[in-house]
């Protein structure tokens, strides 16, 4: 998998962009960083919407889940907005 994550300067928002490269592993958490650990934040997915709310600690900790099954180039963009 290659994976590049921005977060803004605020620690408001971010986004990661995930691609499977052909990888065997077709799904897994990805830890995200640059967020703020008490804020809520709510993570989209391009490829299906609204995925969950949750804190920056558990997106940092656990992550989120990502299923790229589909296609072993397949590919998604994480999109992460606090709600403050």
């Amino acid at each position: 998998w290659r994976i590049m994550a921005c977060a803004s300067y605020d620690k408001s928002q971010s986004i990661t962009f995930v691609f499977r490269s052909g990888a065997g592993e077709t799904s897994g958490n990805i830890r995200l960083k640059g967020l703020e650990p008490d804020v809520e934040y709510e993570v989209y997915s391009l490829n299906i919407g609204k995925i969950m709310t949750a804190s920056g600690r558990m997106l940092m900790t656990e992550g989120v889940f990502v299923d790229l099954s589909i296609d072993p180039k397949s590919s998604d963009i994480i999109e992460v907005k606090s709600n403050k």
